[in-house]
């Protein structure tokens, strides 16, 4: 109800990938049908207008997760300056994911997410 009651508030999740996003959206479905719980809108649409993830590790299934979850909530970090980050070769470490997305997953995950939820102007 909170995010319903401040429908431009955006959320962002940093340093904890994306691979748990599915499995959460798939138990707050489950679980507010099953308590019967009613809302103004379903988690997974809350999630779609409000939350956005940050990923620079995963590898796995990021494409199956990004397909998923969408393009358009997924932002790439690359964690840098810690100690874990892929700087210099975050590019490098997602070579072959990369391949495997569309043009417009790339540019959303890449530059477009971030534009959009920071308000930064790209032209």
């Amino acid at each position: 109800e909170f995010l319903d009651r401040h429908p431009k508030l955006k959320i962002v999740s940093v340093e904890s990938g994306a691979g748990w996003i599915p499995y959460l959206l798939e138990v707050l479905e489950y679980m507010s049908g099953e308590a019967g719980i009613v809302y103004k809108r379903t988690p997974t649409q809350t999630f779609r207008e409000q939350i956005y993830a940050c990923t620079f590790f995963e590898r796995k299934n990021f494409i199956t997760t990004l397909r998923q979850v969408g393009a358009d909530n997924i932002m790439f970090e690359t964690d840098f300056p810690h100690p874990a980050c892929l700087y210099p070769q975050g590019l490098e470490h997602l070579a072959d994911i990369i391949s495997e997305m569309t043009e417009e997953e790339r540019y959303k995950i890449f530059s477009g997410n971030a534009a959009k939820v920071y308000n930064i102007d790209v032209s």
